[in-house]
């Protein structure tokens, strides 16, 4: 069950894991929007859809803020900010995935790769 006292501790060391076993492993996609909801972005006004562009951003932030979430997770969240120009914000959600990923040296190359293209990081 996601709220399994042992979901975060296994999600912050699965890649290793599975490395150390000789697993080529892959986390499965972050949560999004599925097809419908995309196809039905594209009828939404450029406003509408920066809105709900926002609303996801915001959502995954607040998600990885208070429940923490695995490397591409915190790396989609940088990416994102990158696009949206908000320094700022990905500037704090660099500096909160290197305190929630500090055990995972695989998982924060993943997430400084992201924090360098968003601009946070040289």
């Amino acid at each position: 069950p996601q709220a399994a006292p042992w979901v975060p501790f296994i999600r912050e060391r699965i890649a290793s894991l599975a490395d150390a076993a000789g697993v080529d492993y892959a986390p499965p996609a972050a949560n999004g929007p599925d097809a419908a909801a995309v196809a039905a972005a594209g009828d939404m006004s450029p406003a509408d859809r920066a809105k709900m562009i926002s609303g996801m951003v915001d959502g995954l932030e607040q998600r990885l803020a208070t429940q923490g979430g695995s490397a591409a997770e915190w790396a989609q969240l940088l990416t994102a900010l990158g696009v949206l120009g908000d320094k700022d914000r990905a500037q704090a959600a660099w500096a909160s995935a290197q305190t929630a990923l500090a055990s995972d040296p695989a998982g924060l190359d993943q997430v400084r790769a992201a924090a360098t293209k968003a601009g946070v990081v040289q």
